[in-house]
């Protein structure tokens, strides 16, 4: 898993993905995972710079707990963990832009009976 230098910066390509998000457990993940909401693939050459990161209770009554967190093959680290999003509210998760490495994902992770989405807005760099 390289770091790509992004001052020699070919290519920005802007992406904008929404997901439900499921009660499966955050674990430790490899390329073929498929509930990251963003996920750069080993060896891709590129980085991922997050710049927004949305959360949204779509239920009618009730909150919704969520985790959000970053993994890989090794390490999860959580950026947050239980945190509550009321009924029909939306949650702005991220203050500042964070960059996901190559074989990094962006994990997300709602309780059984939660109605949760989510919006990522990215740019792949190479």
């Amino acid at each position: 898993m390289a770091n790509p230098n992004i001052v020699g910066v070919t290519t920005i390509n802007g992406v904008t993905a929404g997901q439900e998000i499921s009660d499966v457990a955050i674990a430790t993940q490899d390329d073929s995972t498929t509930n990251a909401i963003a996920h750069n693939d080993s060896n891709s050459d590129k980085v991922f710079k997050i710049n927004a990161l949305y959360i949204s209770n779509v239920a009618a009554s009730g909150s919704v707990s969520v985790d959000v967190a970053t993994s890989d093959q090794t390490n999860i680290f959580h950026i947050a963990k239980g945190i509550s999003v009321p009924s029909n509210s939306t949650l702005d998760v991220l203050s500042k832009p964070i960059y996901l490495l190559e074989g990094v994902g962006l994990y997300l992770k709602a309780g059984a009976t939660d109605e949760a989405e989510a919006v990522v807005s990215y740019e792949e760099i190479s």
